[in-house]
């Protein structure tokens, strides 16, 4: 097969810390009840990114259909762990295709606190140009050490291979940018 595009993304384990995924929210705190301290500031910004400021909660791995043809796989395909995630596709005979995932456990916003934005930051290398980067919120749980391109966790399939599956396993984001820099 040929190689169509090319990206990879850096993940929570890559050395430089400041090319890990970085997610910045910025939120209103609650209101105090009546009469105690003054009301609080008109936002707050926070960022949570594996070792800075003691945060080590994302998560990420990157699926592929990579071997999911050979009969030892049980068409789970491949899995690939930590460093850079591959996410691309192969076109032709014996092509395949790879997605990477991300998420951030263990957030600690003040109980009450209304979010007004959230922006995930990636860095990643391409050769490429002209490609499209999909971001999706993921609906169901899924296990880092236990997804494959057929399931979200051990005895947890997910609705379409791979977890694309719109109203399903994800749904659209409401705003996607890619910026170059």
């Amino acid at each position: 097969g040929s190689v169509d595009k090319v990206l990879k993304v850096r993940s929570a384990e890559y050395a430089t810390k400041t090319r890990r995924p970085t997610l910045t929210v910025v939120y209103e705190p609650a209101a105090p009840p009546p009469g105690d301290a003054p009301p609080p500031a008109d936002s707050v910004t926070v960022s949570f990114r594996t070792g800075a400021g003691g945060y080590a909660g994302t998560r990420d791995v990157s699926v592929s259909t990579l071997y999911a043809d050979e009969a030892w796989n049980g068409g789970h395909g491949a899995t690939f762990p930590s460093g850079e995630m591959p996410c691309y596709e192969v076109t032709g005979p014996g092509g395949y295709e790879a997605h990477a995932w991300v998420r951030f456990d263990s957030l600690s916003l003040p109980s009450g606190a209304k979010v007004k934005t959230a922006t995930l930051t990636l860095a990643f290398d391409t050769w490429d140009a002209g490609f499209t980067i999909r971001g999706r919120y993921v609906k169901e749980a899924w296990s880092p050490t236990a997804i494959t391109w057929l399931r979200r966790d051990l005895g947890l399939p997910w609705a379409v291979p791979g977890g694309t599956g719109e109203g399903g396993d994800v749904r659209v984001a409401g705003t996607l940018q890619a910026n170059g820099g």
